[in-house]
């Protein structure tokens, strides 16, 4: 009886989630679609580093051992197929299964540069407020390197590349002094950092299709983190293939 009632309440409960993801025009993904898609993730990864620009829906299909129409509507409820389609650039397909699977936001940065300016933007409530947690900070000098701030652990720049990647970070500040604000912009776009917040006084430059924001510490950093969060999600509709 206790166990009916359990399953009751369970059942209850998601049918409430739903109704709110629904009138909040978000979609619950079930659980073992994002599995298959974390798969075909790994497998599309594969066939782009066997240099292969475009794969068939049938292909996926076949060598995940699939339903065409399984994948295809997985796909669909991902938003990554308009459910037409059946050929596909391999890297946008990456860049759409990335970004429908959370591998890419701004929620989360990468800090680099833990001196005095550094420590005041670890120390800045304001991020919390608007959703942002800076969850790792880098600095070339060795006294820093290892210390915390803020419980937020100072590590070697040389690391930012294989965390960026584990981490899935899309946005990095700069709180460098100002001779090494480029070679650290640099850095970060190198390591897929897609979004840059430059607090240095030197001007940078990035590539197209990376996103630049450049602020005073004194300036309101409220307004131009959601003045970053507009411009990452309209580049993203904009150019899927920067997702």
């Amino acid at each position: 009886m206790a166990g009916e009632l359990s399953k009751k309440n369970r059942s209850k409960k998601i049918e409430t989630m739903t109704t709110i993801k629904e009138e909040q025009g978000m979609v619950i993904i079930p659980q073992d679609t994002f599995a298959r898609m974390n798969t075909l993730l790994s497998f599309t990864r594969l066939q782009k580093i066997k240099g292969k620009t475009d794969i068939s829906l049938d292909n996926m299909a076949d060598s995940l051992g699939l339903q065409v129409s399984d994948l295809n509507a997985d796909l669909t409820l991902m938003g990554i197929s308009d459910g037409v389609r059946h050929i596909f650039s391999v890297g946008a397909l990456i860049d759409g299964l990335e970004v429908s699977l959370g591998y890419h936001h701004i929620n989360e940065a990468f800090l680099v540069g833990a001196g005095r300016l550094g420590n005041i933007l670890l120390q800045y409530g304001g991020f919390k407020e608007c959703g942002l947690r800076i969850v790792a900070a880098f600095d070339v000098k060795p006294s820093l390197v290892g210390t915390e701030i803020e419980s937020i652990k100072v590590l070697n720049p040389t690391k930012i590349n294989t965390l960026a990647d584990r981490m899935h970070i899309a946005l990095g500040l700069i709180a460098t002094p100002s001779d090494q604000a480029q070679k650290t912009a640099d850095l970060l776009v190198n390591a897929g950092i897609r979004v840059i917040w430059n607090f240095s006084l030197k001007e940078v430059t990035v590539p197209e299709g990376v996103i630049l924001e450049s602020s005073l510490i004194q300036s309101d950093l409220k307004a131009t983190f959601t003045r970053i969060n507009e411009r990452f999600t309209e580049l993203l509709k904009r150019n899927p293939e920067t997702k």
